[in-house]
């Protein structure tokens, strides 16, 4: 399964994580220690942020509209 890296938005399959670290009850998967490391100091930042799927106006398209996006959770 792939997941988001919460630091630096890159695509990261679980099996082959650098590293993860449980929030709130949520696994988080990294593509590097660095990244990791900077969520483990300071989560709060970064788990308020969740994927979304595009509009359906755009999810035809080739473009990046047609792409998943991160957006900030209130």
């Amino acid at each position: 399964m792939t997941h988001i890296d919460p630091i630096c938005g890159m695509q990261v399959n679980e099996q082959n994580a650098a590293g993860r670290s449980a929030h709130q009850g949520k696994t988080f998967y990294f593509c590097s220690e660095d990244c990791k490391k900077q969520f483990d100091q300071d989560p709060g930042p970064y788990v308020q942020w969740e994927v979304r799927e595009p509009c359906r106006e755009y999810a035809e398209s080739d473009g990046p509209a047609s792409r998943p996006f991160m957006r900030r959770t209130l």
